[in-house]
């Protein structure tokens, strides 16, 4: 493992860590909000003070990879496969 010591790159880390932590925080409490609008609202578009809140009822479809390759094959799945790179980057609190 390698170690970072500018100043500026530790300062970085540890904003990075307080920014996800918040968001982390923001967006379970952002979930439980969306979850009680859902179960105690039906469909529709309803106005609460300057915001307007819309509840719709959506369909999402995707394809069984996996029965696509049994029934199909896998060369006929890596006809379609598009792959993509990219760099991932991960920030940690150090255990």
């Amino acid at each position: 493992m390698k170690t970072l010591r500018k100043k500026q790159d530790l300062s970085l880390i540890k904003e990075a860590i307080e920014i996800r932590e918040r968001r982390l925080k923001d967006e379970k409490r952002e979930k439980a909000i969306k979850e009680h609008f859902k179960t105690s609202l039906e469909e529709g578009v309803y106005r609460g003070g300057d915001a307007i809140l819309i509840l719709e009822q959506l369909e999402r479809s995707s394809i069984d990879k996996k029965k696509l390759e049994k029934d199909k094959g896998l060369e006929f799945i890596k006809k379609y496969t598009k792959i993509t790179n990219y760099i991932k980057l991960d920030i940690k609190k150090a255990a």
